[in-house]
């Protein structure tokens, strides 16, 4: 019972996150974001690329958290499992901050654009 709620919670938390992506909009408003996220949207530079690379990184996380739910499911070992949750936890925290870094550097103008 316990392994159908973890399969069951951890898919739902994926689908949610896909969702979530699915719902952020280019009209220049976050819906369904944390106050901390319309905050960090409202005082970004480039507001388009901040919401492109939320809605991937939230694509990203849901569909891993998809993975991870099969995976466990697939696989019989608990002790397997626990490694995989947490090999994805620090995943997760490695793909924060590469968004993040990339939301801290200015875009670049090419060359050929002077």
């Amino acid at each position: 019972m316990g392994r159908i709620l973890l399969v069951a919670a951890t898919a739902a938390l994926g689908f949610w996150m896909c969702y979530i992506a699915l719902q952020i909009k280019q009209d220049g408003k976050v819906r369904y974001g944390s106050t901390g996220q319309r905050v960090r949207y409202e005082d970004a530079l480039d507001p388009d690329r901040f919401l492109e690379l939320t809605r991937r990184y939230h694509l990203l996380i849901g569909s891993g958290f998809i993975g991870i739910a099969i995976a466990a499911w697939l696989i019989a070992s608990p002790v397997i499992v626990m490694f995989l949750y947490l090999i994805y936890a620090a995943g997760i925290n490695f793909a924060r901050a590469a968004v993040e870094n990339r939301l801290m550097t200015p875009v670049q103008e090419s060359e050929g654009n002077e």
